[in-house]
């Protein structure tokens, strides 16, 4: 998913400089949609909301090698760690994140 990346933040810039925006939401999946939302939250200083429809990392349907896990694990702290808001879809994954 990361092949958007670049053209996402491209248009969102933009976007963000016309309409004087103060506040984002992301919502995932995909995840990069939150590493966009971080980046923007620190260029512009916005406010970010980002909601986990479902789990990144502990999510029971990605299955991943345990390398794989680490690092994505240390990439959704990396990222959430910036978020005004998270909010989720039940209270157990809450817990679980």
């Amino acid at each position: 998913m990361k092949y958007w990346y670049e053209p996402a933040i491209e248009v969102s810039k933009e976007t963000i400089e016309i309409n004087n925006v103060e506040a984002i939401i992301s919502s995932s999946w995909p995840v990069t949609s939150h590493i966009i939302a971080k980046d923007l939250k620190k260029e512009y200083n916005l406010k970010w909301i980002a909601d986990l429809r479902d789990l990144w990392n502990l999510n029971p349907y990605i299955k991943h090698t345990f390398i794989r896990n680490y690092f994505e694990k240390k990439l959704e702290i990396r990222t959430f760690e910036y978020a005004d808001v998270l909010t989720t879809t039940t209270e157990l994954a809450s817990k679980k994140t």
